[in-house]
């Protein structure tokens, strides 16, 4: 390795790391050492880049009309500006590819390397390997997940993200306050179609629930609003729908905190309709949202957290994936035995060692699963290449990446029958 500062400091980061097993130190090392070999500089990946961007057509003049000749190009800027030797019109090597605005290579490089060489890390520790923000670093991730789902389609099989919910201890950043997570991918959906179709048409509140029930029920006096704020957190509280808000409390009353899905399996009522009822009871101060989106009572003691507290949620965010590797190592077996085992395993590890996550990062832990069940994947360029053929990517598709509905699980493709 190039004795570089900057990398060896890297390179004794990952020796000092802790809390980490000696293995994965060794595989990391190893891998950096063999990265730095390869790319020891920005100049380097922004070299690469060009070089696979020219090979591969996607860097080429308008002044070049024949598809059979190849634009040719000088390079300045470190290789980040493209010059054509003909008409001396000036290009961002990365514009409207998967790198566009990406104005440092080498974490991303660094990233790919890793995946390609089975190297799985937290997304703070690699940040701290590479020089960067955890948050970026996490973006990077999720980004060349995203790419390589697109591209790599190993066997797997469909699971609604609601089989999930007991791991889940937090809400997500994009979960709406009183909407379901598990109804928030159908939201983000419906929005990006809306703005594929350019629809700019302002809101009708004709359309809305709101409107109808305010044509059906006029607002009420001042007497109404007085009776609502002098409510107190008696027992003695009187609804519009007391019915509903009292089967609510005695099946809270009965069973401890329950999630809005289990509520509404045990009223009978319909998620919008619940979610109504709640808010009620939620702003009189009879119930109290805990971790998992889950409801309790207030008079009853609060639960405890689940064992490790914030430390879980501080490893998850961290994206601890170490322990993903496992998914795969099942013995193969009967197919629908296979499928069971894995699921479980998924289940353990998730309690285990995380007790619980958020639905915001189930998908990015799948997907690592993926990846690692596809052994062709872990090939020299076959992510960058997966990138490429990606091109640039767009916020909302992310944000929608981030968990659907209907998840994908991986399969060991040695027990396919």
């Amino acid at each position: 390795m190039k004795s570089d500062p900057h990398n060896l400091i890297s390179l004794m980061q990952i020796d000092n790391a802790r809390g980490k097993s000696t293995e994965i130190k060794e595989q990391a090392k190893k891998a950096w050492a063999e990265f730095c070999e390869r790319f020891p500089s920005e100049k380097d990946c922004a070299k690469d880049l060009a070089d696979l961007l020219t090979e591969r057509g996607l860097l080429a003049c308008y002044c070049f009309t024949d598809d059979s000749i190849c634009s040719q190009f000088r390079f300045e800027d470190d290789y980040r500006l493209a010059i054509c030797i003909k008409c001396a019109n000036s290009y961002r090597t990365t514009a409207g590819t998967f790198f566009d605005r990406r104005r440092k290579l080498r974490p991303w490089y660094a990233a790919m390397w890793f995946m390609e060489n089975g190297v799985f890390i937290s997304s703070n520790w690699f940040g701290k390997i590479v020089r960067v923000a955890q948050a970026t670093a996490l973006n990077i991730y999720h980004l060349l997940m995203y790419s390589i789902d697109l591209e790599f389609n190993p066997e797997s099989e469909n699971v609604w993200s609601r089989e999930f919910l007991p791991h889940f201890i937090k809400r997500s950043i994009w979960s709406i306050r009183g909407l379901h997570p598990s109804s928030e991918e159908s939201e983000q959906d419906q929005e990006s179609k809306q703005k594929e179709k350019k629809e700019s048409a302002p809101f009708d509140m004709k359309d809305s629930d709101i409107f109808e029930k305010t044509q059906q029920e006029p607002i009420s006096d001042s007497s109404d609003a007085n009776e609502f704020t002098g409510m107190d957190n008696s027992s003695n509280l009187t609804f519009h729908n007391e019915p509903e808000h009292q089967l609510i409390l005695d099946c809270l009353r009965q069973a401890g905190a329950l999630h809005p899905d289990e509520l509404s399996t045990r009223t009978d009522l319909e998620i919008a309709k619940l979610n109504e009822r709640l808010t009620d009871l939620e702003l009189s101060g009879l119930i109290k949202m805990t971790f998992g989106g889950r409801f309790e009572l207030t008079s009853r003691e609060p639960r405890s957290a689940p064992k490790g507290g914030n430390h879980c949620v501080d490893e998850l965010d961290s994206y601890q994936i170490e322990m993903e590797s496992e998914l795969i190592t099942r013995e193969p077996g009967n197919a629908k035995k296979h499928k069971s085992v894995l699921r479980k395993e998924f289940d353990r590890l998730i309690r285990k060692e995380f007790q619980g996550i958020s639905r915001k990062y189930l998908q990015l832990y799948l997907s690592i699963a993926k990846l690692l069940s596809f052994s062709t994947v872990q090939s020299e360029r076959s992510i960058i290449d997966a990138c490429l053929k990606t091109g640039d990517l767009e916020t909302k598709k992310l944000k929608l990446y981030q968990t659907p509905m209907v998840l994908c699980f991986p399969l060991n493709a040695d027990s396919r029958n």
